[in-house]
């Protein structure tokens, strides 16, 4: 069985810290790799540098379902894997938020089938806009977190992001969430934003950057 992953969204926070996100195409999934898996992840997804340090985060998140309208709550918030790295050297380079995804075709050697992680009560609620020139994300990104607050969400991390294609991403990590129980009210701000003009699925992104 191939071991394919998907690589989203390299963003650079500082010349030598890169996150990504992860997605899985296959049945293995992501535990605690090891350096060598997490060096050939950033050379997939086109790093000249190693890993000094990483962090990896599970979490639900609809922006990278594929199946938006889908009536099972685990096919429209799909499992994701945001890893945070300390590069070795500094190696920034240009990111784009609607880019295609890099793939990469190696088993993580501390998964195993019966694992469990702490990604059941853990989010990541994320959308964009192009050009967001009046600074629209950002006020959003403050509204969504007093939102998820309001639904029992802590350990917030709200963040901005401007990438180098236009698109501008607003992402909020929370955790202490029952998914289960309250999908629905996650869903309605999915919805409310999409709504507003903002794009909350990754076909939204690269349809627009069709000419």
């Amino acid at each position: 069985m191939r071991q394919i992953f998907e690589l989203w969204s390299p963003r650079f926070p500082a010349d030598d810290a890169l996150a990504l996100d992860v997605t899985a195409a296959n049945l293995p999934e992501i535990h605690q790799p090891p350096r060598e898996w997490i060096d050939g992840c950033l050379a997939a997804a086109g790093v000249k540098a190693g890993a000094r340090e990483w962090h990896v985060r599970p979490s639900w998140c609809s922006y990278y379902s594929g199946f938006p309208r889908s009536a099972d709550w685990q096919d429209r918030w799909r499992i994701t894997w945001t890893i945070a790295v300390t590069l070795a050297v500094p190696a920034r380079r240009p990111s784009a938020l609607s880019a295609l995804p890099a793939w990469y075709d190696r088993h993580d050697p501390s998964w195993k089938m019966d694992d469990e992680d702490d990604r059941r009560e853990a989010g990541t609620l994320l959308f964009a806009a192009l050009g967001d020139a009046a600074g629209s994300v950002a006020g959003e990104v403050e509204r969504v977190a007093d939102e998820l607050r309001g639904l029992g969400g802590r350990y917030l991390e709200p963040s901005v992001y401007a990438y180098d294609d236009g698109w501008t991403e607003g992402r909020i990590g929370f955790s202490g969430i029952d998914f289960q129980a309250d999908v629905a009210s996650l869903d309605a701000i999915v919805e409310r934003l999409g709504r507003a003009g903002f794009a909350t699925n990754w076909r939204q992104v690269m349809e627009a950057r069709l000419p």
